[in-house]
Order: structure tokens, then C-alpha cells, then sequence
């Protein structure tokens, strides 16, 4: 007999004798439920029971064990998984008190599924929940893991965390674990202060006596703003003359901790044109040290191309590239992916449209790629690739063919601005809701046409519009700003020069970067500009290597890549 079907007899029959309750020799009850089941089963699944039944304790001798602080559903999960001695469907298991119950039992195998899990369903709303569990279970190699992956994610996304209810009932050693953290992704610390203050309001009598320790979590020289507000409420909190609070807080963490990696963006410009060939190269700017270093080039020359990126993954849809020998452009359907732990890009799934000047966006677990352009049609067309089964499908097209737009996501729809249908320069915007499929137009429009304008969203309510063409060679400098909740258009400060083919993004809802673009049909820059909204002002900072228009621009927000690693020793290209 072969040893998979003997092994497969063996399973069925064991299940059967647990399924008809035959030979059962002990009787376990879980809450109010008696479960009739073989002690040899149990001992060679759970080193726990194995103990039990195996070192003279009393409950050898015993017909009821009794299991206490057990959930009889998760008991349910754990017989299955030993009677049937295969992998078993989480999907719609409750984890908690089956994580508990596999630790009590010391089932190894499922702990680290309920981890698996967990890990693989982290989001804003219950990453801070896994944190606090994981952290509970420690001490097993599995957990300690998820407890690290929680936090990561967590520090990764702190301005919306620090707004969630599950951080206003974390316990304070955990508080203090997620805001000293060194990956915690903030521009000024400022608002780690404030989150904390916020932590301690919300029960003041209890915890308004952490406040203290918790300041050391502050770093005081990574905050850009004044602090008279913070100061004088913790002051109120500890009943301190304010000058007392701000000595304190300034001398409080001597030597000061170094500077947070996370809170340095790692922002990359992937190809574009520089108005004489079409690029492949990629170059990241470091803050830290504040020049531009070399990237892992893209397998393809793509120019007016898309990006997102998704889990710290770049991915780079279409765009085009121009053959020398015959002048001729080819319009792209390629899609390539950059993990940046490995360093390497990767072709994925084609579009099923090749195609340039399109929008790019990321929502709900799909890649979108919307209107653009083939060389021959200005696309109304939308598809979308679903990051799950790595398959590309249509989806409903847009009400206006639109190339050249500027897509973005706000209130979990998708925003299509501007861009030109063949024979006008376009101002309307439309929208698509994925939970009905449809596209509707904006009852207003934008104040002028944009053409190859860039576009970021702030706060998840301001949509920023800047730049772009209102005719071809006409290029604009100012910028629109929409408040998507109450639908209203307004004014917002107007970029040093009049550009087109630009690129853009938003860290932390403060600063906005925008890089080169061309002013002119052959005008091709390499300038960045960066917008401080403390200041409400742009400022030029450290150029980009290459000259580049019709680029794509990428943020990497965890530092998955360490720009001091030797690998890119000598990759400085400018200062």
C-alpha cells in the first residue's frame, strides 16, 4: 500500500471515529458543551495535553476534563484541525480566542496560521488591535513576528492611526512603544506631542501621571513649530508653571535620540523624456543628506507613463518611448514592478490597452489606468488589475475622453481631472464610485482647462490641481483647490514657474514636491520645488540629476531601501 493512501485512510478513519463518537475515552467540557474525544488524539496534536495525560497528573485518571477560559468555537476550530489532519479555513474564524486557545494548548502549526492571518489582513482600522495582541503572546517566535509587522504598519500610517479609537485605549507601555518608535513616519514631532496629549485626555485622571515618561517619546528638535498650545495644556495637566514644562521638555532626553529614518521620504522619479531620447534611468531624492542617488533603472525607456505604489511596491504602467532609427513613438501596454527589498523590477501582467498620457491610480486592491492615449485615439476607456488574481478587466468608461489627465482618490472614489479629448483642453472632472461602477461628471468644473497638470490629495478632503497646459504651449502656473465635502472650488498658491508634464506628490499633508516638467516645447527641467504648508510657500531644493519631463514620481514611505547601504556607495550625483 502506498504511504499517501495509507496516510489518507488513517485521516478518514480517525475522523470517523470522532464524527460517530466510537472509542472515545474522556470527555472534555468547554464552557456549557461536553465534547466526547481520544486522548491520543489530543496528546499527539497539543503538547499540553500530552503532559496531562502523560505525567501522572490527576486528569489521567479522569472521564471530564474541564477546560477553562476555552471558546467552544474555537474548540470547534482546533478538533477539526486534529481530527481531520488538514489545513483549515480561517476565513470566518473569531482569531482572538482562537490564538489564545492555541497557546494555552501549545498547537504550534495553528498559531502561526492565526498569525499568517493576521498579517496578511493588517489596516488602519485593527493593526493597533494585532499590536496589542501580539504583543500578549511575545514570547513565541510567530508573535513576537506579528507584533513587529503591526507596528511597522502602524508607524507607517500614524496620522490616520493616531485617529482611530483602538489608539485611545492602548495601554500605555504600548503607547510608548509606538511613538518612540524609530520608524514612526512624521515630519515634525509636533504631532507626536499632540497625539500623546490627545492619548491623555481621553481619561485624564489615570493617565495624566504617564505624561511625564511619555514626553521622552518627543523629539524636540525634529518639531518645526511653535509649541505654546502644547505646552500650556500639558502645563494644565501637570500643574506646572509653563516655563517649568517647556525646561523640561527641551532638556528632557539628553543626548537627544538620533533622527527618525521614516520621517525622510524616499521620493523617485522613474524615466520621462529630457527632449532628446526617452529615459529608463531612475533617481531617489535622500532628504537626509539632501542630494539625488541613483535607482535601479526600469527595464523599459518609458515617457508619460503612470505610478502607484502599493505595500512599498512601485509599480509602472504604459507610457511610450521613441525608436531612434525611425523617430517613431510606441505606445506601451507593458507593466513592470519594483520590490525594493530586492531591488529588482519585474515585468506583471500587460494593460489590455497600450497606452500613454493615462492617470494612475490605487484603490481597494486595484491598479486603475484610466483614459490616455495610443497614437492614434484619446481613450474614454478604464481598466483596472486586481493585485489578488494579477488579471486585468474593464471597467466603465469615462464620460469624456480624457489624455493628459491628473487622477487621484479621495472619500474612496476615484477623481478625474482636466486633460485634452483630441480637440479641446478639458476643465471638467469626473468621478467614478466603485460600488456602483459609474462615472459622474462634477457639477463644477475647474476655473481654467489643464493639459498634463499634477495632482495630489490632502487630508483625504482637498484635492490640489497645479499647473498644465490651458492650449498647447500655453502652460500655467497657478493651481485650483476642490473641497470634496462640500463640492466648492477655490484658489491655491501658484507654483514659481508655468509648467506642464510635471510630477508630483504629497508627504505627511505638508509638503507637496514638484518635479521638472518643461515650460516650454523644448524646455525640459530638472528643477524640484517643495511646498510648506506652515509656510504656504514653495522653495526650490536640490535639483534632480537628469533633465526630465513626462516622468513618473514614486514614494516609498518606510525606507525599504538604505540609502547609506555600500550598494549605492559613490551613487551621490548631486548636491
Amino acid at each position: 500500500m502506498r504511504e499517501e493512501t495509507f496516510l489518507r485512510r488513517l485521516q478518514a478513519g480517525v475522523h470517523e471515529v470522532f464524527e460517530r463518537q466510537l472509542l472515545t475515552d474522556v470527555t472534555l467540557r468547554v464552557g456549557t458543551k461536553l465534547i466526547p474525544a481520544h486522548r491520543l488524539v489530543l496528546a499527539l496534536h497539543s503538547p499540553y495535553f500530552r503532559a496531562m495525560f502523560t505525567t501522572g497528573m490527576r486528569e489521567c485518571s479522569m472521564d471530564e476534563i474541564h477546560l477553562e477560559h476555552a471558546d467552544p468555537h474555537a474548540f470547534d476550530v482546533i478538533l477539526q484541525y486534529m481530527y481531520s489532519g488538514r489545513d483549515i479555513d480561517l476565513g470566518h474564524c473569531n482569531i482572538w480566542p482562537l490564538l489564545d486557545a492555541c497557546d494555552r494548548l501549545q498547537i504550534e502549526v495553528l498559531v502561526d496560521a492565526c498569525c499568517a492571518k493576521m498579517a496578511n489582513e493588517l489596516s488602519v482600522d485593527n493593526c493597533l488591535d494585532i499590536f496589542a495582541c501580539a504583543d500578549a503572546f511575545q514570547q513565541r517566535g510567530q508573535c513576537a513576528m506579528l507584533r513587529g509587522l503591526a507596528l511597522i504598519y502602524a508607524t507607517t500610517f500614524f496620522t490616520a492611526i493616531v485617529t482611530t479609537d483602538a489608539f485611545f485605549e492602548l495601554p500605555m507601555h504600548l503607547v510608548h512603544a509606538f511613538l518612540s518608535s524609530d520608524m514612526l513616519c512624521v515630519v515634525d514631532d509636533a504631532h507626536v506631542f499632540a497625539a500623546l496629549l490627545a492619548w491623555v485626555d481621553f481619561d485624564v485622571p489615570t493617565r495624566q501621571l504617564h505624561l511625564r515618561s511619555l514626553l521622552s517619546c518627543v523629539r524636540a528638535r525634529a518639531i518645526r513649530r511653535p509649541l505654546d498650545v502644547l505646552l500650556t495644556h500639558t502645563a494644565a495637566l501637570l500643574q506646572e508653571p509653563i516655563d517649568h514644562i517647556a525646561r523640561h521638555f527641551h532638556e528632557a532626553v539628553p543626548p537627544l535620540p538620533p533622527p527618525r529614518p521614516s520621517t525622510i521620504p524616499l521620493l523617485i522619479a522613474l524615466g520621462g523624456s529630457n527632449g532628446r531620447v526617452v529615459l529608463n534611468s531612475t533617481e531617489c531624492f535622500d532628504m537626509v543628506r539632501h542630494c539625488w542617488v541613483s535607482f535601479p533603472p526600469m527595464l523599459a525607456r518609458r515617457a508619460y507613463h503612470g505610478s502607484v505604489t502599493v505595500l512599498n511596491h512601485i509599480f509602472v504602467l504604459g507610457g511610450y518611448w521613441t525608436r531612434r532609427e525611425r523617430r517613431a513613438c510606441l505606445h506601451l501596454s507593458t507593466v513592470e514592478m519594483l520590490n525594493p527589498a530586492t531591488r529588482q523590477w519585474q515585468y506583471v501582467a500587460p494593460m489590455l490597452h497600450a497606452r500613454s498620457y493615462l492617470g494612475v491610480v490605487h484603490l481597494d486592491g486595484y491598479i486603475y489606468a484610466i483614459g490616455g492615449f495610443n497614437g492614434m485615439r484619446h481613450f474614454d476607456c478604464v481598466e483596472r488589475f486586481s493585485l489578488a488574481k494579477g488579471t486585468w478587466e474593464h471597467v466603465a468608461p469615462m464620460r469624456r475622453r480624457r489624455s493628459g489627465l491628473s487622477a487621484v482618490v479621495a472619500h474612496g472614489r476615484i477623481f478625474a481631472m482636466g486633460g485634452f479629448d483630441g480637440e479641446t483642453h478639458l476643465h471638467s472632472v469626473e468621478t467614478y464610485d466603485p460600488t456602483t461602477g459609474e462615472w459622474t461628471l462634477l457639477p463644477t468644473a475647474m476655473a481654467d482647462p489643464r493639459n498634463g497638470a499634477a495632482a495630489v490629495v490632502l487630508s483625504n478632503d482637498y484635492l490640489y490641481i497645479f499647473g498644465g497646459e490651458v492650449e498647447h504651449g500655453e502652460r500655467l502656473s497657478s493651481g485650483e483647490m476642490y473641497h470634496v465635502p462640500t463640492t466648492t472650488w477655490g484658489s491655491s498658491p501658484t507654483l514659481p514657474v508655468c509648467l506642464s508634464g510635471h510630477g508630483a506628490v504629497v508627504w505627511q499633508e505638508e509638503f507637496i514636491f514638484c518635479f521638472g516638467g518643461s515650460t516650454t516645447a523644448e524646455g525640459h527641467m530638472n528643477t524640484v520645488y517643495r511646498f510648506d504648508g506652515v509656510t504656504q510657500s514653495w522653495a526650490p531644493v536640490s535639483p534632480m540629476r537628469s533633465v526630465r519631463s513626462g516622468m513618473a514620481i514614486a514614494t516609498l514611505a518606510a525606507r525599504p531601501i538604505d540609502i547609506s547601504d555600500p550598494a549605492f556607495a559613490g551613487s551621490v550625483v548631486s548636491k
